[in-house]
This record gives structure tokens, C-alpha cells and sequence, in this order.
């Protein structure tokens, strides 16, 4: 069967919304998209689109692979990779990845990033040469207790870009990078608290979610107490508060447990080193 990968232009993208819609169904990621929607996702997590696809069989829409770039840090992100059902097996999918890897290694990439949700099939990124780098959870709680706090200040982005260079790193974490940050800050509301003069807790709420999405949560060895407090805010905002992209058993994973925090759902975080990557590699 002749297969195409195509750019994604603006007139393909109810082809690719159909691709993504039934590619993710029955899936614990499973989407319900229309353009709205997705056009507030490709500006929230920039999508790249001359790293991104469409793939065509026989001239029908079969798959999509959508990307993100750091040019910073020559590194990528993979947000989706879908392909409908009756396409699976045949190798449409790896086609897809496969093109990208090897553009984006020749292009002088040095890592690439992607998600995994569980119940998707991990052998594919593992026969592709991903391999597992962190476990993140989804976290939620139907209500947060309030408790009195003081000092919780709203930043912009730029001043937290500056207060995070001095947090310890977190390699590979594509939600707490200048890039995507800057990107995404017309859809966040970044709260922090300071001691003094620096930075000792922060995180980012998602502004167009239903109830509160804590997008990021990130705060300093000595300052449990100031990160509760910023969770304990949240009390005053809408129902339910939900926190993705946590670390599982991460400082912030024990913390909004012991908060009455509930794991709802759990994820893979995968990594590519694109040194050791082989684009001929089957």
C-alpha cells in the first residue's frame, strides 16, 4: 500500500483531528476534539509543525505524529502519535516515527522526549530505541483544605524564568522549560512564594481547564511548608484540583498525597539519546 507523509497545513487539519480522535479511542488519553480545541492545544504546547505529519495511505488520512521542538537545547518532544486502527498493522506508524527521528538527528538533535500513557504499546518506542526516564502520575483531589498562608504573589514569566535558574534541574522535564513556559504563558497563572528575596515554591495553573490544573509544581528542598501553603491557596479556586505531570514518589508526588491527593491516572515518560539512534535500525 503506497503511503504518503504529508506537512500538516491548515486544510488538512480535519483529516488530522479525525486521525487523533479515533486513534486515541478506548484509550485512557482518549481525545474528543474539534478545531477550538485543538488550536488551543497546538498554541499551548507549540506544536512544530515542520517536525510534525500527516500520514496518508492510498490517499486516506491513517496517522499523525504531532512534535514540539527545543532549539535551545536540541531537544524535541513527541505530544501525539496516533494511527487509526485498521492501519496498525502495517508499517505506516513506524514510517512516521522513523521520518522524524531522522530528521531530527540530522538536523543535530540530541534528545527526543515522549509520553506514554500505560495502556498504550510500549514495545514500539522500545524497538525504536526509547527507553523509560520517568514515571509521572496524575494527581486530583475533590476538595483542598484551606489553611491560612501569607506571601503568595503571582509572577510573570519572565521573573520566574529568572528565579528557576537557580532550581535544582530537572532533565528532561519538558513542562517546567523556558521554552514551553513561554510558549504556554497566555494560557497559565504562575503562583510563587518567596523568602526574602528568592523563589521557594512556584507552580503554574492551567487558566482554560475545567475546575484547577496544576500544570507544574516545583519547590525547594527546605520549603515543604511553603508548598503547602500554595496548595492549600487553591482552596479558594474551583473543584476538582487535579496536578499533571508529577513525578511519581517525587517530592511533590509525597506532598499533594499527604494533602489527600488521589492518583488518577499514571503515564511513562520515554527518552531517545539521538547519539546512539540508527535511522536504519529496524
Amino acid at each position: 500500500m503506497r503511503t504518503e507523509l504529508k506537512a500538516i497545513r491548515p486544510e488538512q487539519l480535519p483529516a488530522v483531528l479525525k486521525v487523533i480522535n479515533e486513534s486515541s479511542a478506548g484509550h485512557s488519553f482518549q481525545f474528543d476534539l474539534d478545531l477550538v480545541k485543538y488550536l488551543y492545544l497546538s498554541r499551548f504546547w507549540n506544536f512544530s509543525y515542520q517536525h510534525s505529519y500527516l500520514a496518508l495511505a492510498e490517499s486516506v488520512p491513517a496517522g499523525v505524529l504531532l512534535n514540539c521542538v527545543d532549539p535551545s537545547h536540541n531537544e524535541a518532544f513527541s505530544f501525539y502519535w496516533g494511527v487509526l486502527p485498521e492501519f496498525r498493522k502495517r508499517p505506516l506508524s513506524m514510517h512516521l516515527a522513523r521520518t522524524y527521528l531522522r530528521e531530527v538527528k540530522e538536523l543535530g538533535f540530541e534528545k527526543t522526549y515522549a509520553i506514554s500513557s500505560i495502556d498504550s504499546p510500549l514495545n514500539l518506542y522500545y524497538k525504536l530505541g526509547f527507553r523509560p526516564h520517568q514515571h509521572l502520575v496524575e494527581l486530583c483531589s475533590g476538595k483542598v483544605d484551606a489553611v491560612p498562608g501569607n506571601g503568595i504573589t503571582n509572577f510573570t514569566i519572565a521573573t520566574l524564568l529568572d528565579e528557576l535558574e537557580s532550581f535544582p534541574p530537572d532533565p528532561g522535564s519538558w513542562i517546567t522549560r523556558a521554552t514551553f513556559l513561554q510558549h504556554a504563558a497566555p494560557f497559565l497563572e504562575i503562583l510563587g512564594i518567596q523568602q526574602g528575596e528568592r523563589l521557594v515554591a512556584w507552580l503554574a495553573l492551567n487558566r482554560l481547564s475545567e475546575g484547577t490544573t496544576i500544570v507544574a509544581f516545583e519547590f525547594r528542598p527546605n520549603a515543604e511548608d511553603a508548598a503547602r501553603q500554595l496548595i492549600a491557596h487553591l482552596a479558594t479556586r474551583p473543584a476538582p484540583v487535579s496536578a499533571s505531570h508529577v513525578v511519581k514518589d517525587s517530592r511533590a508526588d509525597i506532598l499533594l498525597r499527604q494533602m489527600g491527593f488521589m492518583p488518577h491516572r499514571e503515564r511513562i515518560s520515554l527518552v531517545l539519546d539521538l547519539h546512539t539512534y540508527l535511522p536504519s535500525r529496524k
